[in-house]
């Protein structure tokens, strides 16, 4: 059944666009972009159950569940400084679920500052993402979750100077049936590497965060649901601690 499954390729084309309301911001905020409008309208949660392949960008093991092939396109708009986008392709396999992406921002006026003072011009990113499924055959097949890792591999310049980054996400999620059908809970370690060094005094931090997510969803023919995030930035004295109904 399942290799009939994966034997047949469908493609699906989406379009998403998000649009930010901001001011000239550090440029350590680029790592926080989320080109997925359905995650972030989530508050960015690990648990946001996009159908986007392109909710990888914010949850390494979104792509758990994935029968077909499927290509998403995305902008990114922040206010009148940044302009951006990025192209998608998922790909289920026998072995797991691959994904890759390439994004491109534009900083079209001073939007993002670097600490010395100069302006961040533009960005290239390419992103590499592997989900391994959780699957249950008995009664019937059912994904449950999956463990995933994402390679990211930056590109930045600054008044003449470049720099490429790596970092890579890692994380899982899973319904715990062993509790209740309608629990599920994530984790989320992301943009897990070094300092982006453009200039002498031009370096600033990889925004690195991790986020623990747990959802419940209620019966009903509403199907409300109540979901929790504790999110932790590392590097920064940011803590959240996030409600959404």
């Amino acid at each position: 059944m399942k290799k009939k499954i994966f034997s047949v390729l469908a493609a699906a084309i989406f379009l998403n666009n998000n649009l930010y309301a901001a001011a000239a911001i550090p440029a350590d905020n680029i790592f926080l972009l989320n080109y997925d409008s359905v995650s972030e309208g989530a508050g960015g949660s690990a648990l946001a159950f996009s159908q986007n392949s392109l909710s990888f960008i914010n949850s390494p093991s979104s792509n758990y569940d994935v029968l077909a092939a499927r290509l998403d396109f995305a902008g990114i708009t922040i206010s009148d400084n940044i302009s951006g986008g990025l192209c998608s392709v998922m790909l289920p396999t026998a072995i797991g679920n691959f994904t890759i992406a390439g994004s491109y921002n534009k900083v079209l006026s001073s939007g993002i500052t670097i600490p010395d003072g100069e302006n961040l011009l533009n960005n290239y990113s390419i992103y590499l993402n592997y989900v391994f499924p959780f699957i249950i055959k008995n009664p019937v097949y059912e994904n449950i979750g999956g463990i995933g890792i994402t390679l990211k591999d930056y590109s930045f310049s600054a008044q003449g100077n470049s720099k490429i980054a790596l970092a890579f996400d890692i994380g899982g999620q899973y319904n715990i049936k062993v509790i209740s059908d309608n629990l599920w809970a994530a984790i989320a370690f992301r943009n897990v590497g070094d300092k982006v060094k453009i200039s002498e005094s031009g370096s600033f931090d990889i925004l690195q965060n991790f986020d623990f997510a747990s959802l419940y969803n209620f019966y009903g023919s509403l199907k409300p649901a109540i979901m929790c995030d504790i999110l932790q930035f590392f590097k920064t004295n940011k803590n959240w601690l996030r409600f959404w109904r």
